[in-house]
């Protein structure tokens, strides 16, 4: 479609090679009875063909399209759905949608409405066919079935209304009334959706609205891209319906179909066409190998805006009716507009998606499998297949074209020094089949992004090197085998991830089989360490070496770690649920003159025989990390919904006095047995942002460190994180939405989020030698069952290491997000500093903020460029008025 000249952040477009907006004859033309003459008609569009989408959510109404009021608002968090209105202008053929969501129909497609979202009010969207001269062009007719009323325009002019009061409307206007039947049954019980519409099928028919062959003027066809915009709007919920389970939402759209009589001068909008396509593609939206580009819209460039010292992320992607070889993108330098400024060549990095998750799916005109991408890899793939789908179910008239497809991502790290303005560059695509150049345009903000490793949103990604070891087959701690570690902690870095774990017992729920410190038996009794104050003399010694290296490129990716869980207590020992199914304490012991490593049993801690064992060694792993610097970030773990016996616990009070706990269960831990717990994530208990238009709005500041929250009158740990325990059962979708929102979602109420997987990826081998699970949580005596870490990780394992996923690129552009909006919260809470800003630019950031926690609340998507520049332009003129970068 026709956009506009300048487009926000990673904005979608299309890119055409070598070829005009139309099909080669017969390409897409399909043809299907009328089903009244028997003549063949032209489908030019279809619910399934690409559109471009804008979702208005309200609170739901009841009452009738004369008068209705808000269903209350939750009694408990005064939570209120309210999202943006679309542009007023937005039916037009010449409006920029590249902010839209883009796919197939249908919306909110469920016949009678069970299941779908009451809070949408308003649903819109768009898609384009091509006219080569409007006075050969067939007769035209448009059927819809929808729920709710229709509003129906062709560039711009409106074309029908149906169920929608006649005179002047606005995007709010509620949709004709639905009678009491669609509600309630003959004795007046409201039609429950989770028992079925069955035995209510006519009842249930007058929910779904029709318009039929409605004959659309020619005169209002222009040569080249004509857009067809279709408005929905919600009817209010009638008070016969407004009981439990009577749950439906009165706006959806089931079927479109725009159809010409005779091929004529109508190009269709329907299927992949030849030849090779390059398009620029939304981060959100989610590549699939059977996706193909908008066929009308029109070469476009990729637009971003960041900040300097950010990374920010844009996607192009290639595909083809036949295979893609010789791919390969490279990436130009930026120049600034108007001179004096550009950003090195070196500084994009190009990526090439590979394919990850793979779902059996309705999309588009089929019902097959089709795969997401997920993984970034440095080098392009030698060729790209065409993806040949078996498909469930008859497709109809239209039949798929299959193809090839490539998602290329370019991430641009946006030098410190960079000058703020425009900068405009070009990414080339080559393939043995075409070439293409896509521009780029890069908007500068003038903020300075802190360092990951001084970010203050709180990032836990576990880090598993045995995972690693297993994975790549090298020996555990060996050369090579850190080599592998630190590609894993050099991704981490990059989204200043806050914890370190140190696996100091065998067979943990992590799965380590070996400790990360080994132990060796002495001869004889022997002093404690000059820095080992007070420790008993010792019976063993200690190889600290694997540690200590790995201590050491963390600090080198991340700084200084918040939390170094030292990992001395899980369920088989003192107070757990299997404690007693081993005899003691698993480690690892080393013969130091052979190197052999083996499992070596302990004395638990609690034992007369294990109390000077383990006190020597806390003490002297105590040492080694205030050396370090990491007295305050040792803590002692971990526990979960089982947690040590108050001896065990008082025992390590009495060792290590200082040194707090962390506990990763359901709830949240306000201590252990009286222990101190320094860092807790929780399933259950972590706080959202209450929404802005609740009446009991109170802002919770979680992302302040050390933070002490006083809640039902008892302090908090320092650290709460949420754990998001199911992410990884999410839709593919959800997880990349649900990503980008998650660090933003969190700093409210508790400092970040937790307890997710790194690259704790499939290792384990099956009786026929197949990788098919990861090690955590394997041994069942350390299963912690519903708390198992069992999330996809958000790293990939790549053929010489870890890999970044499309995942894990959404939560690290995120947490930068997290960033710039702490920057301008501390500047609203602190009185001299928002004095500094003035009342009214104060409001204004709030209601920025609150724009942003509305969004968050609904995982709403539609317009998140523009509210991503807007936070990043805020904390701009934040720090330009408090002198700071």
């Amino acid at each position: 479609m026709k956009r506009c000249a300048v487009m926000m952040f990673m904005a979608a477009a299309t890119c055409m090679v070598n070829c005009a907006c139309v099909f080669a004859a017969g390409d897409a033309v399909e043809k299907v009875k009328s089903g009244g003459s028997g003549d063949d008609v032209v489908v030019v569009l279809d619910t399934k063909s690409l559109w471009r989408m804008h979702v208005t959510q309200r609170q739901p109404v009841v009452g009738s399209a004369e008068k209705a009021e808000p269903v209350p608002a939750n009694p408990k968090t005064g939570a209120q759905t309210i999202t943006d209105l679309p542009p007023t202008d937005w039916m037009k053929r010449d409006f920029c949608d590249v902010g839209w969501m883009r796919k197939p129909g249908p919306f909110y497609g469920s016949p009678y409405g069970f299941g779908e979202p009451r809070a949408v009010a308003l649903l819109c969207f768009r898609a384009g066919f091509m006219v080569g001269d409007p006075a050969k062009a067939p007769e035209l007719k448009l059927n819809v079935d929808f729920r709710g009323g229709l509003r129906v325009y062709l560039n711009g002019t409106e074309l029908a209304r149906k169920n929608l009061r006649e005179g002047e409307i606005g995007p709010e206007t509620l949709a004709e009334d639905y009678p009491p039947d669609a509600y309630v049954t003959a004795d007046g019980a409201v039609i429950d959706g989770k028992k079925g519409p069955t035995d209510q099928k006519d009842r249930c028919e007058q929910r779904i609205r029709r318009l039929e062959s409605f004959a659309v003027p020619a005169k209002l066809l222009v040569k080249g891209l004509n857009v067809l915009a279709i408005e929905v709007h919600r009817a209010a919920i009638a008070a016969e319906g407004n009981k439990p389970g009577g749950d439906w939402s009165s706006v959806g759209v089931m079927r479109v179909r725009l159809v010409a009589a005779g091929a004529g001068d109508v190009t269709p909008n329907l299927v992949r066409p030849k030849g090779l396509q390059v398009w620029a593609a939304n981060a959100f939206d989610i590549v699939r190998d059977v996706d193909f580009g908008d066929p009308c819209e029109t070469p476009k460039q990729v637009s971003l805006a960041g900040v300097r010292n950010g990374e920010f992320c844009g996607v192009v992607v290639v595909s083809s009716d036949s295979p893609i070889k010789g791919l390969k993108a490279e990436a130009g330098e930026l120049q600034l507009s108007g001179g004096g400024g550009k950003i090195p060549s070196s500084a994009v990095r190009i990526v090439y998606a590979l394919p990850g998750s793979k779902v059996r799916d309705n999309y588009g005109f089929i019902k097959t499998q089709v795969n997401s991408y997920d993984s970034l890899m440095a080098a392009p793939p030698a060729e790209v297949a065409v993806a040949v789908k078996e498909v469930s179910g008859d497709t109809g008239a239209i039949k798929p074209v299959w193809g090839a497809v490539q998602p290329v991502w370019f991430i641009v790290k946006v030098p410190s020094d960079a000058k703020p303005g425009d900068y405009d560059g070009k990414i080339s695509i080559r393939t043995e089949g075409g070439n293409a150049d896509v521009g780029i345009r890069l908007k500068v903000i003038n903020w300075i992004l802190p360092e990951p490793k001084d970010y203050r949103t709180f990032a836990d990604f576990i880090e598993s090197p045995e995972s690693v070891a297993m994975r790549y087959d090298v020996p555990l701690w060996s050369e090579k085998h850190f080599a592998l570690i630190d590609k894993s902690l050099a991704q981490l870095g990059r989204i200043g991830t806050k914890t370190v774990y140190l696996n100091l017992i065998s067979k943990s729920n992590l799965g380590n089989t070996e400790t990360i410190v080994r132990w060796i038996k002495k001869a004889g009794p022997s002093a404690p360490s000059a820095d080992s104050t007070n420790a008993p003399p010792a019976v063993y010694e200690w190889d600290f070496a694997p540690m200590e290296k790995y201590l050491d490129l963390c600090e080198k990716r991340f700084g200084r770690p918040w939390v170094v869980t030292c990992f001395l207590w899980d369920i088989y020992l003192e107070g757990g649920w299997h404690e007693g199914k081993t005899p003691g304490v698993l480690v690892s012991a080393l013969d130091p003159q052979t190197g052999k490593v083996t499992e070596m049993t302990l004395p638990k801690a609690t034992s007369a025989e294990g109390q000077p064992i383990w006190k020597a060694f806390g003490l002297e792993l105590q040492a080694r990390l205030k050396k370090r610097g990491l007295e305050k970030s040792m803590m002692l773990g971990m526990a979960m919904d089982a947690v040590p016996s108050k001896a065990f616990t008082d025992y390590w009070k009495t060792v290590l006095p200082d040194v707090p706990w962390v506990a990763q269960g359901h709830g949240i831990k306000l201590d252990l047995n009286n222990s101190q717990v320094g860092y807790c994530s929780t399933v259950w208990n972590a706080m959202g942002v209450p929404d802005p238009a609740g009446p009991n709005r109170k802002e919770i500041h979680g992302w302040q460190f050390p933070q002490y929250l006083l809640r039902i009158g008892r302090k908090y740990p320092k650290l709460v994180a949420a754990n998001d325990r199911d992410f990884g059962y999410k839709p593919y979708e959800l997880q990349v939405v649900d990503g980008r929102l998650k660090g933003e979602h969190n700093i409210h109420g508790q400092s970040g989020f937790g307890r997710m997987s790194a690259d704790f990826w499939p290792c384990i081998k099956d009786a026929k030698g197949n990788v098919t699970r990861s090690i955590a949580s394997r041994f069942p005596f350390t299963d912690w069952k519903q708390l198992n870490l069992t999330m996809i990780p958000f790293l990939a394992a790549g053929p010489d290491g870890a890999l970044p996923t499309i995942r894990f690129e959404m939560i690290r552009e995120g947490v930068q997000e997290c960033e710039a909006r702490i920057s301008i919260d501390e500047a609203l809470i602190d009185k001299t500093k928002r004095a500094k800003l003035g009342d009214d630019l104060a409001q204004k950031l709030q209601a920025l903020l609150d724009v942003r926690t509305r969004a968050v609340l609904y995982d709403y998507q539609t317009g998140w460029q523009y509210r991503s520049e807007a936070l990043y332009s805020a904390a701009a003129e934040v720090a330009g008025l408090l002198g700071a970068k």
